[in-house]
């Protein structure tokens, strides 16, 4: 136990945090925007994770838990929608802007022009986020099938569909053994981080376009984290990342996916506060999503390799 939290601060942190106060907001905050994810009985649930075992006083880790809980941003599935609907307009606007056309043509021909000669694929494979929100994608945008199926050897446009880039890694890496060829590539993504955009930035094979900047505000303790503002705030952020690495590393050093092990507070030490109505990222804390011995709050479908394992019950088939 660290003994760090001195009078001035408990008062502070008790005068600031009401814990049943607390709740209602982020009940309030469910209802409103979550689509009705997290209801009184599970935020309990996740309470009950934090017992008290670092900071020493189980009070203070909840109303610090709960701190954080009401700053998570969830995207639904309206969210999502929208998102898809975004990021394939400015597709277009930059086709529009640098495409040639035959004089005349209106803007609606010269869209046709472009969806003609143009193949959206998910990145990664076909049990990965990029295939995930593609339904979504063409769904919203009001496309055809064809545009989703390869029939070609070349295309004009080969778009790349994923919900997040971080490192930019995986487009750059997808490309160098795809077999598509194509005049232009796209990587269309919900959210870039700085990173992926310096990357992406580099290799003159690949254009990202990007909905939502994952800069160092988005970081939950960054020194200018959205989460945490004024001076006392940062003393309340010194706090909650403390606990919040103390029980990253509890239920990380124990995970099944091995390359979580030295991330307690997400993958690549990327303490995202975010998730989608259909996963949480694993560069988002730990302390939301995990769910081998810990209560997660929000849900996360981790990689399977290999075949994976089936098991029924017997009597379910009889």
């Amino acid at each position: 136990m660290d003994n760090i939290i001195d009078d001035e601060l408990k008062e502070f942190i008790d005068n600031e945090i009401n814990e049943e106060n607390f709740i209602e907001l982020i009940e309030k905050t469910s209802i409103v925007a979550w689509d009705g994810q997290v209801k009184e009985r599970k935020i309990y649930e996740w309470l009950s994770n934090f017992t008290g075992e670092y900071l020493g006083d189980v009070n203070i880790e909840h109303k610090l838990a709960l701190w954080l809980l009401l700053n998570f941003t969830y995207y639904t599935i309206k969210d999502v929608k929208k998102l898809c609907k975004e990021i394939f307009q400015q597709f277009l606007r930059e086709e529009l802007k640098e495409g040639k056309f035959e004089e005349g043509l209106s803007r609606n021909k010269k869209i046709e022009k472009i969806l003609e000669d143009t193949c959206f694929v998910p990145l990664g494979n076909p049990s990965e986020s990029g295939a995930m929100i593609l339904y979504d994608f063409r769904t919203e945008n009001k496309l055809g099938k064809k545009l989703f199926e390869v029939k070609q050897k070349k295309y004009r446009c080969l778009v790349l569909i994923d919900d997040v880039t971080i490192s930019g890694s995986q487009a750059i890496d997808y490309l160098k053994d795809c077999t598509i060829q194509a005049d232009k590539v796209y990587l269309l993504v919900f959210m870039a981080s700085p990173t992926a955009i310096k990357n992406i930035k580099k290799n003159n094979k690949l254009k990202l376009i990007y909905s939502i900047l994952l800069d160092s505000r988005t970081k939950c303790f960054s020194e200018d984290s959205f989460v945490f503002r004024g001076e006392k705030e940062e003393k309340i952020k010194i706090l909650a990342m403390k606990m919040s690495e103390y029980y990253g590393k509890k239920i990380m050093i124990t995970f099944s996916d091995a390359y979580m092990k030295n991330f307690p507070l997400g993958f690549n030490h990327d303490q995202q506060m975010l998730g989608f109505y259909y996963n949480t990222p694993d560069n988002t804390l730990p302390i939301f999503w995990c769910d081998e011995n810990w209560i997660s709050v929000f849900f996360r479908y981790n990689k399977i390799y290999g075949k994976g394992k089936v098991e029924f019950d017997d009597e379910q088939y009889i």
